[in-house]
Formats: C-alpha cells, structure tokens, sequence
C-alpha cells in the first residue's frame, strides 16, 4: 500500500510551530517519535492523568463539552480537558488537527502564501439573497458593531483577518487558528439585526450612572458559551442569546459614547 504524500500545508505547520507551540487551545509539542497533542491548561499534567486517544476516540470526546454538551462550533473556548493524543506522522498530525480544528492548517498555510488574499463582509454578504439580502444594507459601523459581538474570543478563539469593507486593510494573522471570511452564524445574526432594524424605535431617557450600570449588567449577564446558557449556538430569537446580548450591549455602548461626546466628555 502506496504512503500518501504528506501535504505541504501540514510540513509548513510543523516548521512554523518548532519543538512546542499552540493552537487555538490545543497544545502540540513534537518529540523523537511525533507529536503529543493535548489541552493547553493539562501542559504540566502527567500522561498517567490523562485519557490518551485514537483519532476515533479524540473525535468522540471533544464532540462534547465539560457540560456534556454537543459542541457545534470547534472553535469555540469550551475544548474539554484531560485527553490527549499522539501522531507518529505528519499526515496523522495533519488528520487530528483536522478533528480539533476543521481546515485551520489549510487555512493557516493558504494565508501564509497568499496574506493579501482576504474576504470582507461587504463581499460575503453581497452573495446572499433571499432571506439574507437584508444583510448587505447594514452600514459600516453597524457591521463592525455586529462583528466585535459576534467574532470576540469569548465566543470564537478564530483570529479574524477579513475586513469590513473590501477595500479595507485585511487584519495580520497572529496566531495559527484564523478566520478567512465571515461565517454563517455571523450572516445569521446579521440578518437578525436587519430586522430589528426595521422595528418601532422606542427611546429611554436614563442618568448617566444608571446607563452605565445597564452595560454592566448586560456584560455580567451574559454567559461565557451558549452551551452554558442552556441554548442553541443560532437561536438568536432568544433574548438571553450570549451573541445577541454581546450586540446589544456593544449597540448601547457605541450609542452610549457618541452622547457622552455631544456632552463633551
């Protein structure tokens, strides 16, 4: 049986990393035999402590959180602890960075070779239609507001190098976990906020600490991970929707700075 060529993309990782280096939350260290993968925080545990597994097993485990919860989105803070997993090969390497993390190293490597080459929002949501047309008349400060809710860390350790605008500067990669172009859940919470947009306005009238002390709150509130809010990732009909209540409070923000301006502060 032929050994299938080992993809360049992978070779460019492992020269990149050195003898240790991190992904997202994965830890990789590389040794005289491979690579040992396991979670970043268990980097001083001894292997005893830990489930060591097949490349089956490792996609069984980190399918769920510490919750015992499905975790739709691998890029999210929520990989759980105390596994880890060794590689003989690059390709083996390469095959369970693609569990831990869908397309990364392609990803990585596509954007080392190619830096200028990025999306934007303007440009993904210009081929949407239907139900998400609506997406594409959100203006710029709209779209920033919605991205810095949607794509922080809190919710997604993918480093963001799309722009805004297509003509923007794309965002330099520092990290190997990136993020090439908007996803659909960030086009399903567009359309989200597009159609607020189109609600009755109603206006509150609130002292300035009381209005801070509504930010406050709506940042306490809301929870590290949906699966901790006991929800779906999407269901941004849901007004406890960690994302859709990082929006309104970063929405109330931005309003919230602009009159301190007018106030001269």
């Amino acid at each position: 049986m032929a050994v299938p060529v080992t993809n360049p993309a992978i070779l460019a990782f492992i020269k990149a990393m050195g003898e240790k280096s991190q992904i997202g939350q994965v830890l990789i260290e590389a040794g005289q035999t491979g690579f040992e993968l396991r979670h970043h925080q268990d980097g001083s545990l001894p292997q005893s402590d830990l489930i060591t597994c097949t490349e089956l097993e490792l996609r069984d485990y980190i399918a769920l959180d510490d919750l015992g919860e499905f975790r739709p989105l691998k890029s999210a803070p929520d990989l759980r602890r105390g596994w880890r997993s060794v590689s003989s090969s690059p390709n083996q390497l390469w095959e369970q960075l693609n569990i831990l993390y869908p397309g990364a190293v392609g990803d990585w490597y596509r954007q080392m070779k190619h830096p200028s080459s990025h999306g934007s929002y303007r440009a993904f949501v210009g081929r949407q239609s239907g139900m998400y047309r609506g997406a594409s008349r959100l203006k710029q400060e709209e779209a920033a507001t919605l991205t810095e809710a949607c794509c922080s860390a809190k919710h997604c350790l993918k480093d963001r190098v799309w722009s805004i605008e297509p003509d923007d500067a794309a965002h330099p990669a520092e990290s190997f976990l990136i993020c090439r172009e908007p996803c659909q859940l960030l086009l399903e919470l567009a359309r989200r906020l597009s159609k607020t947009k189109q609600e009755e306005t109603i206006q509150f009238e609130l002292p300035k600490s009381e209005a801070e002390a509504l930010l406050k709150v709506l940042e306490d509130s809301s929870p590290r991970s949906s699966s901790a809010s006991g929800q779906r990732i999407a269901d941004f009909s849901s007004p406890s929707n960690p994302r859709r209540v990082d929006l309104l409070r970063q929405t109330l923000h931005s309003q919230f700075t602009r009159q301190k301006k007018v106030l001269g502060e």
